[in-house]
């Protein structure tokens, strides 16, 4: 089994932007189970209508051209969202604010071998999709 990096700081950081999200949104956001593709989902009028995968980043939005993410990831993410009829929000909150953008089952990206190389770990390393980041507008979770 693949060692756990996330820390408790991580996941209540991560709540918090989920509890912004859905009140800025007014959506019920209920926390999904770590083997999930996503973090959360979101319901409206008792319906699920969206997940969201959600990142905290400790660098400004405009550090990088892209972002980037696990290529598994998005492609899970984008099954669900395709077979559910629901939609995809890759949601990240950075120094100087929250960024989101919808992944939608038909977006191509590009890719690349990525990761960290930081915790000698070889698993860290794999496929990436790099989303260009003037694809993500802000939103006000203030």
């Amino acid at each position: 089994m693949r060692k756990k990096y996330e820390k408790p700081s991580d996941l209540k950081k991560e709540k918090a932007v989920a509890e912004k999200y859905g009140e800025y949104f007014d959506l019920e956001m209920n926390k999904l189970g770590e083997l999930f593709c996503a973090d959360y989902q979101g319901w409206a009028d008792f319906k699920e209508v969206c997940i969201v995968e959600i990142k905290c980043r400790e660098n400004s939005h405009d550090k990088y051209d892209d972002y980037m993410i696990s290529e598994q990831k998005v492609l899970k993410c984008q099954e669900y969202s395709d077979k559910h009829r629901v939609g995809f929000y890759l949601v990240v909150r950075f120094t100087d604010g929250v960024y989101q953008r919808r992944i939608k089952p038909e977006d191509m990206f590009k890719t690349r071998i990525g990761g960290r190389n930081d915790r000698n770990d070889e698993q860290d390393m794999e496929t990436v999709c790099l989303i260009p980041m003037n694809t993500f507008f802000e939103i006000e979770l203030r």
